[in-house]
């Protein structure tokens, strides 16, 4: 069988045959996959944006191919690419490939649809699956979050420069949730994994055949299993604060009345360090976020942590005492299924499919995304009660193993490719 994917980064096996430096900061999961293909003799070819290039990187070895598109960085963010080329481009590569199934990563940019249009054109379209990550369309309802009524948006002259303010990021949502919104109705396979994105796109695509098809999370937090003795008491961790949505402005709510109670309380941030930023070259939700956590007096309290790979999330994560997810809006947040992999005290949002993955007052805590006060008083309960926080991490681990299966997620996946190109085949 040969597999075409569309993805919305350059992996790293393309980093190493290209002779690069590795991208470890992302797509972790994937590559994992990817190995299950090719260790069972299939070939694959991977599409990937190649941001700011003039022409196509392509290139093979051995079972694979790829091809970087040429595609504008700042118009695939804000929603304004020009379809057509990008268009085109797909289907030369699908007509000299001729792949049994396209599988097409997520539906948040515009060259997903490119995709689903070139499949169309060429006449494949019944072989596309499209799986569902996140949903701009969806997800541009919440993106300011449980922001306070005062708070106006602003930009930095950076952000005013390149169009990246919080309103700027906000109308590129809707406009790349238009294209996402065409691109489940042209297709006839939608990959999902809960029941938030099942009738999302039902309500778009009430045709569509929908599958289920977890997935495989980063191979070292199979291995590893948190231990409440060794790990940093009083220490929260939080995967990242750089967008609003994320709502770390919830967290530090959360956490003036945790300090109450616990004076030394930490929170460990990963991911870009947002307040370190000013007027001109700064985030303006960061600078609010600065703001906020000098008004509160949390300067002791708070660490940003920079971006962090693999192996760092995970040293983190064992470190400490709870991981906390705040966010306005998820499907189901991959931070949070390691995090329940490792068997460690969870507190989420109860937002989009988060209820499907872990299980309230069992495996960890959910609480209203709203609601600091809910998330502080978990907080303080896990820091409380130790035994009951481990007793759930222990249960959220066995859950997370199930629905993180490598070789049963591999073997469903592997039943809707076969299926696909079994009645793309009995069509001709």
């Amino acid at each position: 069988m040969k597999i075409l994917w569309l993805t919305n980064m350059r992996l790293p096996i393309i980093d190493e045959i290209l002779g690069k430096k590795a991208n470890f900061f992302g797509g972790g999961w994937l590559s994992g996959l990817l190995e299950q293909i090719i260790n069972t003799s299939n070939d694959i070819v991977l599409c990937y944006p190649e941001f700011d290039k003039r022409e196509t990187v392509s290139g093979k070895k051995n079972q694979i191919s790829f091809y970087g598109v040429p595609i504008d960085a700042k118009k695939n963010r804000l929603g304004t690419c020009a379809i057509d080329s990008i268009k085109n481009e797909f289907k030369k590569i699908l007509e000299k490939e001729k792949p049994d199934v396209i599988h097409i990563h997520g539906t948040e940019f515009q060259f997903a649809y490119a995709m689903a249009l070139a499949a169309d054109d060429v006449g494949v379209i019944e072989r596309v699956a499209v799986s569902i990550q996140g949903m701009t369309s969806v997800y541009a309802h919440h993106f300011f979050g449980n922001l306070p009524r005062n708070y106006t948006p602003s930009r930095t002259l950076k952000e005013w420069i390149i169009k990246d303010g919080a309103k700027d990021r906000y109308n590129a949502f809707v406009r790349r949730g238009k294209y996402e919104t065409e691109t489940i109705k042209l297709v006839k396979n939608i990959l999902g994994r809960t029941r938030w994105d099942y009738i999302n796109c039902l309500k778009i695509n009430p045709d569509m055949n929908y599958y289920k098809a977890n997935e495989t999370l980063r191979n070292s937090f199979y291995s590893s299993v948190w231990n409440y003795e060794s790990c940093v008491k009083h220490t929260i961790f939080v995967s990242q604060a750089g967008t609003i949505s994320k709502s770390f402005h919830m967290v530090l709510d959360a956490i003036t009345i945790v300090k109450k109670f616990y004076p030394n309380v930490q929170v460990k941030v990963a991911g870009p360090r947002i307040i370190e930023g000013n007027r001109l070259k700064g985030n303006s939700y960061g600078l609010f976020i600065k703001n906020k956590i000098q008004s509160l007096e949390l300067e002791n309290n708070v660490e940003f942590l920079g971006p962090q790979n693999e192996i760092q999330m995970k040293e983190h994560m064992l470190k400490s005492n709870v991981f906390v997810s705040a966010s306005s809006i998820e499907n189901s947040p991959n931070s949070l299924g390691e995090a329940m992999l490792l068997g460690m005290p969870c507190i989420s949002s109860d937002v989009g499919g988060v209820s499907d993955l872990m299980q309230h007052n069992e495996e960890g805590y959910i609480y209203p995304a709203d609601a600091p006060e809910m998330l502080a008083y978990y907080i303080i309960k896990v820091f409380e009660d130790g035994k009951t926080a481990e007793k759930y991490g222990k249960k959220a681990r066995v859950h997370a193993m199930d629905t993180h299966n490598p070789q049963q997620n591999w073997n469903d996946l592997w039943k809707i490719y076969s299926k696909l190109m079994e009645e793309s085949r009995k069509k001709g």
